[in-house]
């Protein structure tokens, strides 16, 4: 088997890095989940949440700035069920990496 070893930073990657996101080309997502766009979104705050944290005003800016870039305002209520398949990809995209 092949081996080989991931380096960020010039440095070996020995434990998590909240500088990292995981972005499936298809994800598993189940699309037929009532829960709308910015939804999807919050919950790729769960990460810098930890257990005990809750949702902030500084997490919802740092979702709206995600919605923003991603120009995903007008479709933040829209439920991922009605979405298509290049808005769901822009959406998995938005839940990926925004670190304060």
């Amino acid at each position: 088997a092949d081996q080989g070893k991931i380096l960020w930073r010039g440095k070996p990657l020995t434990r998590s890095s909240h500088e990292i996101a995981y972005l499936p080309q298809r994800g598993d997502v189940d699309w037929n989940f009532p829960i709308t766009v910015r939804g999807l979104v919050e919950m790729g705050r769960y990460p810098n949440l930890g257990w005990w944290r809750q949702y902030s005003k500084h997490d919802a800016e740092i979702v709206e700035r995600a919605l923003v870039s991603m120009d995903l305002c007008d479709l933040q209520d829209r439920q991922i069920s009605a979405l298509s398949g290049g808005q769901q990809q822009e959406e998995r995209k938005s839940r990926g990496g925004w670190d304060d």
